[in-house]
């Protein structure tokens, strides 16, 4: 759990510039964040369709393609990365990260499925008790 949380500090604060994922593939194994002094890599961990998240990683940008300007992700770029989370199944295995930008709500899930990354935007539920002359 450590190298997860290593690795989100390592970006902590700084502004989501592009977003990566290799190209050649339906739907993505790898996808690199990347911030302005930093690079993040969650991809797929084969053995046991786990998701892992490394600080640092390089990549060659003619292998990828650019997701930045997408419906999901362009109204994160420019914004603050600020906080994460990963999530452990009730099996014990570490599938999902969740991603939040300039604040500390959760926007992205990263999910992975089947061997491969599923990419949801997600939002805030109204409070219970806001409903009125329920």
């Amino acid at each position: 759990m450590q190298a997860y949380l290593d690795a989100f500090h390592s970006i902590e604060g700084q502004r989501l510039s592009k977003v990566l994922w290799r190209s050649g593939q339906d739907e993505p194994e790898a996808i690199w964040l990347v911030f302005e002094k930093g690079t993040l890599l969650i991809q797929v961990n084969e053995e046991d369709d786990t998701i892992s998240v490394n600080a640092g990683a390089t990549l060659k940008a003619d292998e990828c393609v650019d997701l930045s300007s997408s419906d999901l992700w362009q109204g994160f770029v420019g914004q603050p990365f600020g906080w994460s989370w990963v999530a452990t199944n009730q099996q014990g295995y570490r599938d999902v990260v969740l991603l939040g930008f300039d604040g500390i709500t959760p926007q992205v899930m990263l999910e992975v499925m089947a061997s491969s990354i599923k990419i949801h935007r997600i939002g805030a539920a109204e409070p219970i008790g806001s409903h009125k002359g329920a």
